[in-house]
């Protein structure tokens, strides 16, 4: 028991040795603070300002380059829709092209079979006529430079 007393005997004359001494100390962190701020120079202060503004114009252009990265942002996006809508009307163009190719064609085929009908309508009359005159298949051929089937033809479903 009585290596405890002396323990605590110990304990307490340290502790109050170190209040003492924290108490005297001149150096402590309050005396330094205050000193170096009395201490403090002009350049130092103008050193503190540079910095200020220097993070303020960080901070502007930082938020100026999300500003232009949006609106690059939107820009691409109304290019696309730009690109998609340019890539719609070629494509209806496209279809519009093919549509008039194809009603051309079928001009062309209306044009052709008028051309036709109305060649063998002259063909049916030349060969109505001659086979009124009496002449005979082979010589209706002859003279018109057609096949015999094409007269034979003729005569059968047209001139009856």
């Amino acid at each position: 028991m009585s290596t405890a007393i002396i323990l605590l005997i110990a304990g307490i004359i340290l502790i109050v040795l170190n209040i003492k001494a924290i108490n005297k100390e001149k150096n402590s962190f309050k005396e330094a603070f205050t000193s170096a701020s009395d201490n403090m120079q002009e350049f130092q202060v103008e050193i503190g300002k540079v910095r200020r503004e220097f993070a303020e114009t960080l901070l502007e252009l930082q938020t100026q380059i999300v500003d232009i990265e949006n609106k690059i942002k939107l820009n691409e996006n109304m290019n696309f829709q730009k690109i998609e809508k340019i890539e719609r009307l070629e494509q209806e163009i496209k279809f519009e092209e093919k549509k008039d190719v194809c009603q051309e064609e079928k001009i062309e085929n209306i044009e052709e079979i008028h051309n036709n009908t109305s060649d063998n309508s002259v063909k049916i009359n030349e060969i109505d006529k001659l086979i009124k005159k009496g002449l005979s298949v082979e010589q209706i051929a002859d003279k018109l430079k057609i096949g015999k089937g094409e007269v034979l033809l003729i005569k059968e479903l047209y001139l009856k």
